[in-house]
């Protein structure tokens, strides 16, 4: 199972742990065709199920009609509960722990969503601590910054001044959430930047919040608009070649 998707984690002392993520379900009960198997007497042959809407961002797990119910955090369920995480579920006399783990794009939109509270933020936990700043000579050296930033999941924004130009690119666990570059913003700013024949960059772990973000991986975007953005940079006027020879009189 990928470990870029949310992941839940049945565990019952006695029983291999199991995991589901959206779309799947768990049976639980005394029969031998169960996800869980439960035998004892205290437990209905199909006791209960954990199933997880695709739409939905918690699994639920449901009681099946069984003879003496189920019980989540102390208390005797209706007929189905939403299971967040951290969940301690009773079943005949087996006690079984649940564990939801957020995966990256949930890390991303709870981030984005604390950031849209705040004006500003300064990340002291974001992930990689190294700081990032220097020169970048050529485009591709430029690039290779931007793919750092993903590969290493960074959180906070990049500035980077290009000539008199000065852009800002926003990173939210590696992906691009906002581009500004003047009067420029979003895709066509990021394009503008990274079209730059030299630049100067750093990246600060400030934050400000985020109306309408990207969710742009940066490798992505290369693989399909490197061969454009080469030919653009082809063409560009050097702005270092030598000025022409005066004709000697």
């Amino acid at each position: 199972m990928s470990s870029g998707k949310p992941t839940l984690v049945l565990r019952c002392a006695g029983k291999k742990p199991l995991r589901m993520g959206p779309g799947e379900r768990i049976r639980i009960g005394r029969h031998a065709s169960n996800d869980l198997v439960l035998s004892d007497d205290t437990v209905s042959r199909f006791h209960a199920a954990v199933e997880w809407d695709p739409d939905e961002d918690r699994p639920q797990i449901v009681d099946n009609d069984s003879a003496n119910g189920v019980e989540v955090d102390g208390e005797l369920i209706d007929a189905r509960c939403h299971l967040p995480g951290g969940n301690q579920v009773v079943i005949g006399r087996f006690t079984i722990a649940v564990e939801v783990t957020e995966g990256a794009a949930g890390r991303r939109e709870r981030m984005v969503a604390e950031l849209n509270d705040s004006d500003s933020v300064v990340l002291i936990t974001e992930k990689g601590g190294d700081r990032v700043s220097g020169r970048a000579a050529t485009p591709a050296e430029l690039h290779r910054v931007f793919l750092d930033l993903e590969g290493q999941q960074r959180t906070g924004t990049l500035t980077v001044r290009a000539g008199l130009g000065l852009g800002k690119v926003t990173f939210c666990q590696g992906l691009v959430m906002t581009a500004s570059s003047g009067p420029l913003a979003g895709r066509p700013a990021l394009r503008e930047l990274l079209l730059a024949p030299s630049a100067i960059y750093a990246f600060s772990r400030e934050l400000k919040p985020v109306d309408e973000p990207l969710n742009l991986s940066i490798r992505e975007y290369l693989e399909a608009e490197l061969a454009e953005l080469t030919k653009k940079i082809a063409l560009r006027p050097s702005t270092t070649e030598d000025p022409p020879t005066r004709p000697r009189g």
